[in-house]
């Protein structure tokens, strides 16, 4: 029997980490976003754990879509 061996991406990343696993968009953008987002709906992305910032990659590549 084979096993199925994936790459799973964290439901949650800190911000600082999302360059680990993706390199759009860059750590200052997400930061420029993050400090905007009550303008512009980015906070449907993110969680605020202990003051600290952490990124939904699903959510955020829903929320990306929807700005066209």
């Amino acid at each position: 029997m084979e096993e199925k061996t994936e790459i799973m991406t964290p439901k949650l990343l800190p911000i600082k980490r999302w360059e680990n696993h993706f390199s759009y968009p860059s750590l200052g953008t997400l930061r420029y976003l993050a400090l905007r987002r009550k303008e512009n709906g980015f906070d449907a992305c993110l969680s605020k754990i202990n003051g600290r910032l952490y990124i939904n990659p699903e959510k955020f590549f829903i929320w990306a879509q929807e700005q066209k």
